[in-house]
């Protein structure tokens, strides 16, 4: 077992180094298909959220946890996206994030609006790897910083053991 996957510490640590404002890039890619890659632009937020913070005792109710005592530490991650290749509207939105353990809790997922549970571990104090699954797709997502300034991002979506979507982002600290 790695031991920083186990480290409140370093959890910790990995949540308050995402705090601040990042510009993302991005591409989806549809696995098996001819159709070009989308690609949009974001700006993104993170806000990093002590143990004790408000926005977590929610979060904790919506999970079925003790409010009191339920989390290490979390973000609040809020977005504004636009498709640079596509017509489609903006999206906005936010979410909440709690992390206990191994696990991180989350307000809603990639594509619902339900709370899900993901497992995590920390690979190296820069590299983060989330399992998330739920509807009956599965998401694996890589998070790396590369320096201060930047990091990358790449989430598998697969359904029924086949592999449908990659996305890959480079995100920008402003």
């Amino acid at each position: 077992m790695n031991l920083l996957a186990t480290s409140p510490s370093a959890s910790t640590a990995f949540f308050q180094r995402s705090a601040g404002r990042w510009h993302s890039q991005r591409r989806y890619y549809t696995l098996n298909s001819d159709q070009e890659p989308l690609e949009a632009i974001s700006a993104i937020e993170v806000v990093f959220l002590p143990a004790e913070h408000p926005h977590l005792k929610p979060l904790a109710i919506a999970h079925h946890l003790s409010p009191d005592q339920a989390f290490q530490c979390g973000a609040k991650v809020t977005w504004e996206s636009t498709y640079t290749n596509v017509q489609r509207k903006p999206l906005k939105g936010e979410t909440i994030f709690g992390i206990r353990d191994q696990l991180m809790y989350r307000d809603r997922g990639f594509s619902t609006t339900a709370p899900i549970v993901a497992e995590f571990e920390l690979i190296q104090p820069h590299v983060m790897r989330l399992q998330t699954a739920y509807d009956g797709a599965s998401f694996e997502e890589e998070i790396k910083f590369v320096g201060d300034k930047h990091r990358t991002r790449q989430t598998i979506t697969s359904r029924a053991g086949q592999e449908l979507m990659i996305a890959q982002y480079l995100e920008t600290r402003l």
